[in-house]
């Protein structure tokens, strides 16, 4: 009862004057109706998913959240964090896929209650000032106490039950340091997104571009396939090094995971132009080796 009632009364206050808001690890949708924005549930595969009115919106795991920057201004996850392997991933992908001054509301069953399950397989085990201490040391602070019925229910609710609660709100903000041209551009960019008649005419007018075009990009010889820090960024940087390969659009093109639906057309124009590769393959290496 602590939780559904507390978590309600969360949902309800941090969602107001929010866009659009994510729930990580939604199970059957229990706070779906008391999001004041519009809502996402996601969640991995279970039994529950064969309802289709208790079925998440989207199939996923924390550690790789399929969205792009910047898309979500309130986040919640609740009883998630204890059985997540990964959880610098974890966090690390709400901080991504949080807008400048986002909201998350953290809810977990605390050491407590874990330790009423000793057999139960928990990869994180985290009080209230441990959990709030994990976030802040990922850009995030905590705003918990801003509140005084925040911060009276949720220290009662720590101590007296088995739930540890973290309200947070995330540091980034646009760079201090961007370029006036850069700024323009996000302006710009800012003021065409609210015209969603001109926005779905640009994207049109780019995927055209991309399926006429895309003969002139080569298609990669090889791709780099592994798992967060195990040396894919270093050995990206070596080759790179090399003057015969060339350099695709950006490191991580996240086609296969997160940009699927954009088409091959999208894909194959993240990479160089075919005469790039004949300048290199004919004129290059003959003037090198001369």
């Amino acid at each position: 009862m602590a939780l559904h009632w507390f978590a309600t009364y969360l949902t309800k206050k941090y969602s107001k004057n929010k866009k659009i808001g994510l729930d990580i690890g939604c199970g059957k949708k229990p706070y779906m109706n008391f999001f004041n924005s519009e809502y996402v549930g996601i969640d991995i595969f279970s039994e529950i998913s064969n309802s289709k009115e208790q079925r998440p919106n989207i199939f996923a795991i924390g550690e790789n959240l399929p969205f792009n920057d910047n898309t979500f201004d309130f986040i919640t996850s609740y009883s998630v964090i204890p059985y997540v392997e990964k959880i610098d991933d974890f966090i690390s992908e709400i901080y991504r896929v949080m807008k400048p001054k986002g909201i998350a509301i953290i809810i977990i069953m605390n050491l407590k209650a874990l330790s009423k399950d000793p057999d139960g397989y928990y990869p994180n085990k985290f009080s209230s000032f441990q959990l709030e201490k994990k976030f802040k040391l990922n850009n995030f602070k905590s705003i918990k106490n801003k509140n005084l019925k925040t911060f009276f229910w949720s220290y009662y609710f720590d101590f007296t039950s088995v739930y540890s609660y973290a309200i947070l709100e995330s540091k980034k903000s646009i760079s201090p340091n961007i370029t006036k041209d850069k700024l323009f551009r996000h302006k710009f960019t800012k003021k065409i997104s609210k015209s969603s008649i001109l926005h779905k005419l640009l994207k049109k007018l780019f995927a055209a571009y991309c399926i006429c075009f895309q003969f002139l990009h080569v298609k990669p010889d090889f791709l780099i396939i592994g798992a967060a820090k195990c040396g894919t960024s270093s050995l990206f940087d070596y080759l790179m090094m090399h003057p015969q390969i060339g350099k695709s659009l950006t490191k991580q093109i996240h086609f296969f995971d997160r940009y699927f639906d954009r088409g091959h057309a999208w894909y194959v124009n993240c990479f160089p132009f075919i005469w790039e590769k004949f300048f290199h393959e004919k004129i290059y290496k003959k003037i090198h080796y001369w």
